[in-house]
This record gives structure tokens, C-alpha cells and sequence, in this order.
């Protein structure tokens, strides 16, 4: 069992006018990033692997600081990918909508079943030791709430979950124990995200 500690970005400044994928840190979310790097469990993890948006890269840049380990930085942890620009009135309930559409594009995003096997995919390379030195882990992966909550559910064996989508907080934090069966990826949860862990 390989121990990963799934990390959601810290509060970016919504700015339409860009892609997500550059979107930067409010100075909330750079409060924020800081005292995420003083959770103890980034100790003991033996490389950070991020997301290549700047929020995510920004996210991670204090806790690899502190423990001197640089971000290795891959595309395959990006967010679903969404067309620049997008602004929902109700975006939780377009949320719901994706999460419960496993086939198809919707609302012009990356099909849920794709993004749902590039995650899984991606973490199952990091998790291969003829590929990845560090395997045996522990390792932090710095991602994205939609992209985390798919890679959630690969690993229970379960339909992506909005609750669990609600529950990953900006920003957040989960540690789950996993091994690679067959071309997939399995595990549980032992710390769940934050706004799951008076329930569990």
C-alpha cells in the first residue's frame, strides 16, 4: 500500500477574462497555502507532483519550500478541462449535472468517463516503480476539486460522488492508502476531506 495525500488548491481570484488554468492565488488563498504547508503530514511525503495551473503550482510552493522539494509538475493532474471564460449561475448544481453524466460532454467539458481514466491513469504511473523512484510514497498530489473527487471515486470503486465534491474545501486535504489491481487503482480513505471528517 502506497499512502497519498490528495490536495485540493488554495482560493484563487475568479477572473473570467482568463482560463482557469491561470488563474492565480487571491491573498487569501496565499494565507491560505502557507498554513496548508504547516500540516504536519507534508513531514513525511517524498515528492509533491502538481497540477501545471498556476493555482495549483502556487498552492504547493510553500510546503515544497519548507521541505525542499520542488513540484513535479504533470498535465495528466490538470482540472477537467472548460472552456474559458464559463460562468454558471448555480455552478454546484452544473457540477451535480457533470458528476451524474459519466458519458458524453456536458456543458462543453472534458467527458467525466475521460477525465475520470486520465486522472486514474496518471496516478497509477506514479504508482509504478519502474516509472516513479518515490512509488513506495508517501506522496502529495495537488489538484483540483472535480479531477480529486473522479480520482476519490476510482480508487473506492464507487459513482463520483457530488457530496464528496461539496465536501473538498478551498483548500483541503484527504490521505487515502492504495495499490495498484490489475490497471487500476483501489484503496480507502483513513483522513477524509475536511468537511467530511465530523461524519466519519
Amino acid at each position: 500500500m502506497t499512502t497519498l495525500y490528495l490536495v485540493r488548491h488554495a482560493a484563487p481570484v475568479l477572473d473570467y477574462t482568463q482560463p482557469q488554468s491561470q488563474w492565480v492565488l487571491s491573498p487569501e488563498g496565499r494565507e491560505q497555502a502557507e498554513a496548508l504547508a504547516a500540516e504536519p503530514f507534508w513531514a513525511e511525503v517524498k515528492a509533491i507532483y502538481s497540477s501545471p495551473e498556476v493555482k495549483a503550482l502556487a498552492t504547493a510552493e510553500p510546503a515544497a519550500r519548507r521541505y525542499g522539494l520542488p513540484p513535479r509538475v504533470l498535465p495528466c493532474l490538470g482540472e477537467v478541462e472548460r472552456p474559458a471564460g464559463q460562468r454558471f449561475d448555480n455552478y454546484p448544481e452544473a457540477v451535480g449535472q457533470y458528476l451524474a453524466t459519466p458519458k458524453g460532454s456536458l456543458h462543453g467539458w472534458e467527458p467525466n468517463a475521460r477525465a475520470r481514466g486520465r486522472i486514474g491513469a496518471c496516478v497509477y504511473r506514479l504508482l509504478d516503480p519502474g516509472q516513479s523512484p518515490e512509488a513506495a510514497g508517501p506522496l502529495a498530489i495537488v489538484g483540483h476539486g472535480l479531477t480529486l473527487t473522479l480520482l476519490l471515486a476510482t480508487i473506492l470503486n464507487e459513482t463520483p460522488s457530488f457530496d464528496i465534491w461539496r465536501s473538498i474545501r478551498v483548500p483541503d486535504w484527504a490521505q487515502v492508502e492504495v495499490h495498484t489491481e490489475g490497471c487500476l487503482v483501489r484503496g480507502r480513505i483513513v483522513a477524509p476531506f475536511s468537511g467530511q471528517r465530523l461524519t466519519n
